[in-house]
C-alpha cells in the first residue's frame, strides 16, 4: 500500500511569500528611505566619495542577488586560481593555501556581502567617522585629565580652507604659509620670513611663545582692508620681538644669579578676513571657533605658550573670549593683549588687556572737538549718528551720543542703522542723511566701508549741490596707508598711535628699525610737517607685544621664572614706555573698574581733507583737549 503525501496548505493569497517581489520591494524602499535619512542627518557638506557611496548603496539594494549568482558561477574559477597559488607558496609558508581557499569558498556568501557593506559604509560615512574620531581625540586630550601622550593629541598647527577659499589656521614656520595664496602675498611672505628667522635662534634656548592672532586673507569683496591691518600687526609684533631679543647681550652682562635669558618666539594665527571673523555662529565661514580650538590644542602641545597678541577687533575679542571660556577652559587661562580692541563691553574681563583706551575716551575727544570747533558757529546743525550691533560700532556710537548731547539736543540728533560690510545698508543710510541735510555724519565703522559712504554722499549730493557735509569717526576709519580711499568729504577720525615726532629720539629709532626691515612706508608718510606717519596698527601691535616683553624684563629683574603663573600675575600691573607714551595696566585692582583698560594713553584727532591732505588737529589726554595750528581745509563740498 502506497502512502500518499499530502502537501501543506498554500499560503493565503492575501499574504505574499517571505521572498516574494512584494516583500523585497518593501524592504528595498525602507532601505532607500533609511539611506537618504542617514545621508541628510550626517552630512553638512558632501564630498565625491560620499555621493559615490550613496549611489553604490542604492544600486546594491537591487544588485545583491545577481552578485551572489555570479559568485556561484565563478566559484570553480576562483577555486582553481587559489589552488594554483597555493601550490606555488606551500613550501614558503607553513600553512596550506587550498585549505584557506576552501574556507573562503564555504563562507563566500557571508564574507563578500560584509566586505561590500564595509566599502559602502566607508564611502558614505568616512567624513562622519573622521569627525567623530577627531572629536573623541579632542575630548580625550583637552577636556579630561587623563594623561594622554602629547604625540597622540593634535598640535593645533595647520591651515585649512573655508568654503570661500579663505585659508585660516595656525602656523609655526614659513614653510606652512603664507595664508594668502594670491600674487599679492609678497609682503606677507616678507614679514613671516623675518618672524620665523628670529624664531630660529630664539626658540633654541630658554624662551616663551606668543601667538599673534590677526587677519591675513583677501577676497574679491575685501581685497586689501583686512590684510593691510593684519600685515601691520605682524610688522609691529616682529619689531617688538626683534628689539627684545636683541637685549640678550645686555642681560648677560647684568647679575641674574645664573638665570638664563628668556627669549621670545612668535607663532601666527589667521582669522581670515573681517567677514569670516564676524560671521554668526553656525556659519561655515565662521573662523573664530576653529582658530580658538587650534590655540587650545597648541597650548597643550607647547609648554612654552604663554599668551596671545590679538584679536584685532572688539567683536572678535568678545567672540574669542566666549569660545575660550564657554567651550574649553571655563575661564581665560592665557592672557590676551589686544592691540586695537576698544569696546567698553570688554572692560573688567580678568586676564584680558588692551593698549588702546576704551571707546568712551575717543568718543569724548571727538565730541569735545565737534562742540568746541566744528559746531561752535553752527549750534543748530543736525548730526546723523550711524549705528549697528557690532561690538565696536555700537559701543562707539553710544558713547558719542552721550558726549555730544552737551551741545546737540535730541531734536538735532538722528540715527541711521547699517551693517558693517553691507554696502546696500550703508548706501541707504547715507542717502537718507543727505536727503534730510544732516550736515555732520558720525560713522563708527571701519575703513573698508568708508569708500562706500563717501561715494554714496558724492552721488546723493548731486540732488542738493549746496549741501555741506563732514564725516566724524573713530580709530576704525584711519587708514593712511591706502592711497585709493575716496576723500570727497572731509573726514575727522580719532587715532590711538601718535604720528612720530621727527625731533623725538625714541620715535626716530623706531622708524629706523622699521625702514631697516624694508617695510613699506605710507604714501603720505611726510604729509604732516615735523612728523612721520606710520600705520597706527604697527605701533599698537608693537605696544601689545611689548606688554609681554616688559613683563619678562620685570620677572628677570626680580629673579623669577617665566612661568604662566608669574607672567599672568606680573602682567596685571605692568607699566612700560610704549611707542607714543607710557602705558600701565591695573588688573590687580578688580574693584577699580579698569581691569582691561590702559592708563595714561592719549587720543589724537586727525583730519583727511578733500584734497587728500592729512592734519593733526587736536590731542586729548583724558582731561584737556588741545587744538593744534594744523586745522583741516574747509569741510564743505564744492
Amino acid at each position: 500500500m502506497t502512502t500518499q503525501m499530502i502537501p501543506p496548505d498554500p499560503l493565503p493569497t492575501d499574504q505574499p511569500a517571505l521572498d516574494s517581489p512584494a516583500k523585497r520591494g518593501i524592504t528595498r524602499a525602507l532601505l532607500c528611505i533609511l539611506l537618504v535619512a542617514l545621508f541628510l542627518l550626517f552630512f553638512k557638506s558632501s564630498d565625491v566619495l560620499q555621493l559615490l557611496g550613496l549611489a553604490i548603496a542604492f544600486l546594491s539594494i537591487n544588485l545583491f542577488e545577481p552578485v551572489f549568482s555570479v559568485i556561484d558561477r565563478a566559484d570553480p574559477f576562483v577555486w582553481h586560481i587559489l589552488v594554483k597559488a597555493g601550490s606555488g607558496l606551500r613550501h614558503i609558508i607553513s600553512f596550506h593555501i587550498p585549505g584557506i581557499g576552501r574556507g573562503i569558498k564555504m563562507r563566500s556568501h557571508f564574507i563578500i556581502p560584509v566586505v561590500c557593506v564595509i566599502v559602502v559604509v566607508y564611502l558614505l560615512f568616512h567624513s562622519a567617522v573622521s569627525d567623530a574620531a577627531s572629536s573623541f581625540n579632542d575630548f580625550s586630550c583637552l577636556r579630561t585629565s587623563v594623561p594622554i601622550p602629547s604625540a597622540i593629541c593634535n598640535s593645533g598647527v595647520g591651515v585649512t580652507a573655508l568654503p570661500n577659499g579663505v585659508r585660516i589656521g595656525l602656523i609655526t614656520s614659513a614653510e606652512q604659509g603664507p595664508f594668502d595664496l594670491s600674487s599679492l602675498n609678497g609682503q606677507e611672505r616678507q614679514v613671516e620670513a623675518a618672524i620665523f628667522q628670529e624664531d630660529v635662534a630664539a626658540c633654541s634656548s630658554s624662551h616663551i611663545t606668543l601667538a599673534v592672532v590677526t587677519l591675513l586673507s583677501r577676497t574679491i569683496e575685501d581685497p586689501s582692508g583686512s590684510v593691510a591691518n593684519g600685515l601691520d600687526d605682524l610688522r609691529g609684533a616682529y619689531l617688538a620681538q626683534h628689539d627684545y631679543n636683541a637685549t640678550k647681550a645686555k642681560y648677560n652682562l647684568a647679575e641674574h644669579n645664573g638665570r638664563p635669558f628668556v627669549s621670545l618666539c612668535l607663532v601666527l594665527a589667521n582669522l581670515g578676513t573681517l567677514v569670516t571673523a564676524d560671521q554668526t555662529s553656525g556659519s561655515d565661514l565662521y573662523s573664530v571657533p576653529q582658530v580658538v580650538q587650534q590655540l587650545v590644542q597648541y597650548n597643550r602641545h607647547d609648554p612654552t605658550f604663554r599668551g596671545i597678541v590679538g584679536f584685532p577687533y572688539s567683536s572678535q575679542v568678545e567672540e574669542g573670549i566666549s569660545e575660550f571660556t564657554t567651550h574649553w577652559w571655563g575661564k581665560l587661562l592665557l592672557p590676551i593683549v589686544s592691540p586695537s580692541a576698544t569696546s567698553y563691553k570688554l572692560s573688567n574681563i580678568p586676564n584680558f588687556y588692551r593698549v588702546s583706551p576704551v571707546d568712551s575716551k575717543q568718543a569724548t575727544a571727538m565730541a569735545l572737538f565737534a562742540c568746541g570747533t566744528l559746531l561752535k558757529d553752527n549750534p543748530k546743525a543736525s548730526v546723523a549718528i550711524f549705528t549697528n550691533s557690532d561690538s565696536y560700532s555700537s559701543s562707539l556710537s553710544n558713547k558719542f551720543t552721550q558726549s555730544i548731547s552737551d551741545c546737540v539736543d535730541a531734536a538735532h540728533r538722528h540715527y541711521e542703522q547699517y551693517q558693517n560690510g553691507n554696502a546696500i545698508s550703508i548706501q541707504r543710510a547715507a542717502q537718507d542723511a543727505v536727503q534730510k541735510n544732516y550736515s555732520f555724519i558720525f560713522f563708527p565703522g571701519y575703513e573698508e566701508d568708508l569708500d562706500t559712504l563717501q561715494a554714496q554722499i558724492q552721488q546723493s549730493i548731486q540732488q542738493n549741490p549746496k549741501a555741506q557735509f563732514t564725516i566724524l569717526g573713530g580709530d576704525g576709519l584711519t587708514d593712511i596707508v591706502n592711497p585709493n580711499h575716496n576723500t570727497f568729504v572731509t573726514t575727522y577720525a580719532t587715532v590711538y598711535a601718535m604720528p612720530l615726532d621727527n625731533n623725538d629720539e625714541p620715535s626716530m629709532q623706531f622708524l629706523k628699525e622699521y625702514t631697516k626691515q624694508k617695510f613699506p612706508l605710507p604714501y603720505l608718510a611726510a604729509s604732516v610737517p615735523g612728523y612721520t606717519l606710520l600705520s597706527q596698527d604697527v605701533m599698537r601691535a608693537y605696544n601689545a607685544t611689548e606688554a609681554f616683553t616688559s613683563t619678562l624684563e620685570n620677572l628677570a629683574g626680580r629673579n623669577l621664572d617665566a612661568t604662566q603663573e608669574n607672567i599672568t600675575k606680573a602682567l596685571e600691573s605692568i607699566t612700560f614706555s610704549g611707542i607714543g607714551g607710557q602705558i600701565a595696566f591695573q588688573g590687580d585692582a578688580p574693584n577699580s573698574g579698569i581691569i582691561s583698560d590702559p592708563q595714561y594713553t592719549t587720543v589724537y584727532i586727525m583730519c583727511t581733507s578733500r584734497n587728500n591732505a592729512i592734519s593733526l588737529v587736536a590731542t586729548y589726554d583724558g582731561n584737556n583737549l588741545v587744538l593744534t595750528k594744523n586745522l583741516c581745509l574747509p569741510t564743505t563740498s564744492p
